[in-house]
This record gives structure tokens, sequence and C-alpha cells, in this order.
């Protein structure tokens, strides 16, 4: 395993999921990933994350909700919220609507540009 920063995946959709985690890990980090949120909150209750990265829309607990229980639980954990909303304004601050995010993505997004959030969120702690 990486002795890169951890970093929490949480998106519903498998196929995404799992290319954000190859990818991440690639990169050189230690990746742990959930599929919905109340498996994000027990991996968080479990392990300290540098950085969250979570889908908005999920069935069952939705990424805002999430959003709100990791804040709960680390506070300063920097959240990148990823969407693929048709209605979703890039730009527009989510800490407006309650959510307290540090930054957003906006699907589809290219990997190149999640990798330079991830680092600009990290503060260039990563891969070792």
């Amino acid at each position: 395993m990486s002795e890169g920063a951890r970093i929490l995946v949480v998106d519903d959709e498998r196929a995404v999921r799992e290319a954000v985690v190859d990818f991440l890990e690639d990169e050189g980090y230690g990746v742990a990933s959930a599929a919905c949120g109340a498996d994000a909150l027990e991996l968080a209750r479990a392990e300290r994350f540098a950085l969250c990265i979570l889908d908005l829309r999920m069935p069952g607990m939705s990424g805002t909700e999430l959003a709100l229980e990791l804040r709960a639980l680390a506070p300063s954990t920097p959240l990148l919220i990823i969407t693929g909303s048709p209605d979703f304004v890039p730009g527009k601050s989510l800490r407006a609507v309650g959510i307290g995010a540090d930054d957003t993505l906006v699907k589809p997004y290219e990997l190149a540009t999640l990798a330079e959030k991830v680092r600009h969120r990290l503060g260039g702690e990563g891969a070792s």
C-alpha cells in the first residue's frame, strides 16, 4: 500500500468509483472506497482521511447528507464533491447550500483535472 495521503472515494457508480480508485492509487495515494453513504461513514469512523471525494447524487444517503456527517466527524478534512447534475452551475459555492464542500468537479471530467484538484486540496502532500 502507498505511504501517500489516504483518500476516501464514495460513488454509487461502480465503474466511476473503480476508475477513480485505480487512478489515485497509480498516483501513489492510499485509497479506500465505498458505494454508499452508510459504508463511507463506517470507514470514516474507523480511519482518518486526508481528503474525501464524494458523488453528490447517490441513492439512500445523498452526497449532501454524507458531506454533513463527514464534516461532523472530521471538520478539517477537505471534501471534493463530484456531480453529474445537469442543473449544477460550476463555480457556484456549495457552501451556500450548507454542504461545506472545499471544491467541486462536474462530470464528465478529465482525470488530470481530478489529480490537480487532489494535489491542491492536499497542499502538495501525496505520493511518496
